[in-house]
């Protein structure tokens, strides 16, 4: 690409079919002007015809050959350009075509770079979204066997008819979720929709992660302390942020040993509400493992206290969520085995 860069940095060869013509007239002229230099020179007194038609078919065919190299190194970018795409479409590597050239093949390049950043996007937000439900599917479903078993050895009916409630009412918000995120799908992308934030109170949102998650809670013998004030508020897609509850918090179960304890405080600070949901479990090693933490299928999944499996998605999912209400997420940790807090800040 030496030569089309070295042609574009030219003011009066601003189009690419401006730079093809000037290559082609120079490839015309060249050997015309060097016969008529030659000609006019003192070297042409004693020259015959036939030496004069060498002359001009050696200058022609020499002319014609720079132009031709010029020419197909004047392709580069086109090539370049279709090997983008094959590269992207054969082995899904995304390419890094240059964006500073205006000419019709600097367009182009941008065209296709811009187009296949768009794709891989979309591609990466169907898979997430796909993803989402997956992950988030799990734990009701966890749930919903859990109380189906416990049923069957409660004789109880008033604790039974408690546990068909409880199971209906995950249904319902799985459900919710379900439709949530398909509608998202037919829109192409995860995208949080202004229209559908509402303030909500975060103690309510809360208490629903709570209520998905009691089975595990109780299976570890773990206590959710709750310190969220009662009238504070967050505007959020209530079904969207209530999974980001639900996620952290299981999280935050799955590396708590038993009978510990989790912490979920609340609070405004400026134009942010922050929540912080703070266990006393494995915690992480590094500040880079608590980075690491919400990369997608992260290497630093790891199996809970009790061996529960981690699929290294939750997190990164919770991250992209928050980060669509316009808020962040981050975790800190003093050290193994010290716990973890994690902060979701979301503005008010």
């Amino acid at each position: 690409m030496k030569i089309y860069r070295f042609l574009s940095n030219i003011k009066f060869l601003k189009g690419y079919s401006v730079k093809l013509l000037f290559i082609a007239v120079l490839g015309i002229h060249i050997p015309l002007i060097g016969l008529a230099i030659f000609l006019t020179s003192q070297l042409a007194s004693d020259i015959s015809v036939q030496d004069i038609f060498l002359l001009t078919f050696g200058l022609t065919f020499l002319a014609s050959a720079v132009s031709l190299l010029i020419l197909n190194e004047m392709i580069t970018p086109v090539r370049k350009a279709k090997n983008a795409l094959q590269s992207y479409l054969e082995e899904g590597i995304l390419p890094d075509l240059p964006m500073h050239y205006h000419d019709e093949v600097g367009v182009l390049m941008q065209s296709v770079q811009k187009t296949l950043e768009s794709l891989d996007e979309l591609i990466q937000e169907k898979q997430d979204m796909i993803a989402l439900l997956s992950h988030d599917l799990r734990s009701p479903i966890n749930s919903a066997t859990s109380l189906a078993n416990l049923i069957k050895m409660e004789s109880d009916d008033r604790i039974i008819q408690d546990y068909c409630d409880k199971i209906g009412k995950q249904n319902e918000k799985q459900l919710q979720l379900i439709n949530t995120v398909l509608s998202m799908l037919q829109q192409n992308h995860l995208h949080i929709d202004d229209a559908k934030k509402k303030p909500e109170l975060l103690i309510d949102l809360v208490k629903i992660a709570e209520e998905n998650l009691e089975v595990d809670l109780k299976q570890k013998e773990i206590q959710l302390v709750k310190e969220v004030p009662a009238t504070l508020q967050v505007r959020v897609q209530p079904d969207i942020f209530i999974q980001v509850l639900i996620n952290v918090i299981h999280n935050a179960i799955k590396f708590s040993k038993r009978q510990n304890q989790i912490t979920i405080r609340a609070y405004q600070e400026m134009d942010e509400v922050i929540t912080e949901i703070q266990d006393y479990g494995l915690g992480f090693d590094s500040v880079e493992d608590q980075k690491k933490a919400f990369v997608r299928f992260t290497p630093l999944k790891r199996a809970g206290t009790e061996g529960e499996i981690s699929t290294g998605i939750g997190l990164y999912l919770c991250k992209k969520i928050i980060q669509r209400h316009g808020g962040k997420i981050n975790v800190n940790s003093a050290g193994r085995n010290k716990g973890a807090t994690f902060y979701i800040n979301i503005p008010v």
